[in-house]
């Protein structure tokens, strides 16, 4: 997998893209949600429906970084359900006197260039990969589609206060879910000719009045203390209305918002793992006439 070269790799894509549409598959951030990712691709992959193109914040990086590594959808799903279980996460946590954030970026790092390759690059996966990033030090949106596969793993989900920032070309790297947790455009601007994106953030709960959700409703973690509720739902409300806007523009061909359990949260609710997978696999299946529709449309 890591011996293909560059130039392969483009030409594959090339024939591909010359006889139907390129599907892009935009893969959002939300935490334990996200595991309805792994349920969207099994679901697409069940119906023969290729992907071409990932873009993932966060979690959708998480899960669309193995898949475009050429990894099963199968794969992912058993190495995932295993990381969740206690004993696997308990050695990601820092416990370091000084630390920045409950889990430590060497023991993440060493996870994942364990299950992809210490040397993976971008420019060895077989299919074209975008994982976003927030720099910290200036406020920009860095899009990660060069260099080191792993490195830019840990910067997509480094979460503010629970895992310490990344440094990259002297950029200091955080959760790209800040600034652009659905990232639509992203894999829309890879060449993607029909864009399907996933949603499953907590937040669209909050700032959506059809939920019929109070903010007290959706967060019901004993990880979150009492007076952080309102900074939070603030939080939530910036980074949504960031998603609405830049859904707008990037204009995805389907969203799929998996009906996630409010309880759940993102850092909450692992035991339920299989079940977010299977509401992802439910969700898509309910949405193929649309994607069906939508690359019959797309031919030439």
């Amino acid at each position: 997998m890591q011996e293909r070269t560059e130039l392969s790799h483009k030409t594959a894509s090339r024939t591909k893209n010359a006889s139907r549409p390129r599907v892009g598959l935009a893969l959002g951030g939300g935490g334990v949600r996200g595991f309805a990712h792994i349920g969207v691709l099994k679901a697409l992959a069940r119906a023969g429906i290729p992907v071409d193109l990932v873009a993932g914040t966060s979690m959708g990086g998480i899960v669309g970084a193995p898949f475009a590594a050429g990894h099963s959808v199968e794969e992912i799903e058993i190495e995932l359900l295993r990381l969740v279980q206690l004993r696997s996460m308990v050695r990601l946590i820092d416990l370091r006197p000084n630390r920045r954030g409950l889990f430590q970026q060497e023991n993440i790092h060493q996870y994942f260039a364990e299950q992809l390759g210490t040397d993976l690059r971008f420019s060895d996966l077989p299919t074209p990969l975008a994982l976003i990033a927030t720099d910290i030090q200036n406020g920009k949106e860095i899009v990660l589609t060069q260099g080191s596969v792993i490195d830019a793993i840990c910067a997509t989900m480094a979460v503010p206060g629970v895992i310490a920032p990344v440094e990259i070309d002297e950029r200091k790297l955080v959760d790209g879910g800040i600034l652009n947790n659905v990232p639509a455009n992203v894999v829309r601007s890879m060449g993607a000719d029909v864009v399907i994106a996933v949603d499953v953030a907590a937040a669209r709960l909050i700032t959506d009045p059809e939920s019929g959700l109070s903010a007290e409703e959706v967060i019901r973690s004993p990880v979150l203390p009492r007076f952080a509720l309102e900074m939070w739902r603030a939080q939530a409300i910036m980074m949504q209305e960031i998603v609405r806007l830049k859904l707008d523009i990037a204009r995805p061909d389907i969203l799929l918002n998996p009906p996630v359990p409010p309880e759940i949260g993102m850092f909450n609710g692992m035991g339920r793992a299989a079940e977010l997978i299977a509401i992802g696999e439910r969700t898509t299946e309910a949405a193929l006439p649309a994607i069906q529709a939508a690359l019959e449309g797309k031919k030439q």
